[in-house]
Order: structure tokens, then C-alpha cells, then sequence
């Protein structure tokens, strides 16, 4: 099963020093009201959560010296979701927003967990105020494949910096952006 993967990849790598934090990713609670609606809704989310938390139960109990966060997309409903995961799972020790959707930025101010932005484009982040979050930006360099074009990297297809990188720079480490170009 999944469960059993997971927890057999956290075994052999909980010894292994640069690992920081475990991560769940991929929001199925969220994904879920894609696919069903009330009453299989309620139930397939229950049955999701009944399994996450067995799930996070056993993860502390193989390395409880690690922090696990889950990610959650944010939407309006964003701070109801993080409640009610706080309620249910306990071992979780922060979430990680998936941003998405920039118009539901003003749910963040509603989120009375700890929290963290784990995937955030660079121009959505730069709009945000100012805040003690960390945040894991995208992409790093823009994307360009026989299936796929991406722009939103921090370095174009060539590796050369764009502005939002420097703007980045800036905001983070209050470099000047005539500065920030030279390095």
C-alpha cells in the first residue's frame, strides 16, 4: 500500500541529517471536491482523513524528532480545512500553503496555525506584504519542453535573471537592484 511505502522510505532515510521536516504533499482533501459532492464527498474526505492520520500517528512514531507538515491549497475555505486537520491530526506541525490562487490571499490572515507558503509563484509572492513565513517560490528557471512552456522561473530559458529574482533579492535581503544584477 502507499502507507507502507511512505513509511518504509521514513525509516531508511530518518537517520539521514539534511532531511529537515516531513512533507505531505499533493492536496487530495482539496481535490477531492473536485471530484465528489455531498453526501460521497463528506464520506470519501472522512475515509482520507481517517487514513492521514493514521498515517501521521505512525510517521512521529518512526521519527518523532522531525516536524510533518501537509500541504493545503488555499481557497476561501482555507482556515476551515486547517482547523478542522488541526482537530483530527495533532501530530501535524505546520501546513504548507500551495498558492494557487492569488484572489484567496486574504484568507492567510485567517489561518491561526503555523504556516508556511510551499509553493508560491515569484510575482504572487511579491505582492504579499511582509510577512514571517517562509516560502518555497515555483520555479526556479523558466520551463521549455517539446510539451511544455513556463515562464514564471526566477532565471529565463538561457539563465539569465529576471526582474522578479532581483526583486526577490531585494525584498528578502534589502539588496539594491543595481547590486543584486552584479552578483
Amino acid at each position: 500500500t502507499i502507507s507502507n511505502k511512505i513509511l518504509r522510505s521514513i525509516s531508511s532515510l530518518k537517520n539521514n541529517e539534511k532531511i529537515v521536516s516531513w512533507n505531505i504533499g499533493n492536496t487530495v482533501l482539496y481535490q477531492l471536491t473536485r471530484r465528489y459532492i455531498k453526501p460521497e464527498l463528506i464520506y470519501q474526505q472522512d475515509a482520507y482523513l481517517f487514513w492521514l492520520r493514521q498515517l501521521a500517528k505512525e510517521i512521529k512514531q518512526i521519527d518523532p524528532g522531525r516536524d510533518l507538515t501537509i500541504d493545503v491549497a488555499l481557497s476561501p475555505e482555507t482556515p476551515e480545512v486547517i482547523n478542522r486537520l488541526r482537530r483530527i491530526i495533532p501530530e501535524i506541525d505546520s501546513y504548507g500553503i500551495v498558492m494557487n490562487d492569488s484572489k484567496a490571499v486574504s484568507q492567510l490572515e485567517d489561518i491561526s496555525a503555523p504556516y508556511f507558503l510551499s509553493s508560491v509563484s515569484a510575482l504572487d509572492y511579491l505582492k504579499l506584504k511582509s510577512m514571517g513565513a517562509g516560502a518555497f517560490i515555483t520555479d526556479w528557471q523558466d520551463i521549455h519542453t517539446t510539451d511544455l512552456v513556463g515562464f514564471d522561473g526566477l532565471k529565463d530559458h538561457w539563465g539569465r535573471r529576471k526582474i522578479s529574482l532581483l526583486q526577490l533579492g531585494k525584498k528578502w535581503n534589502n539588496i539594491p537592484s543595481v547590486q543584486a544584477i552584479r552578483k
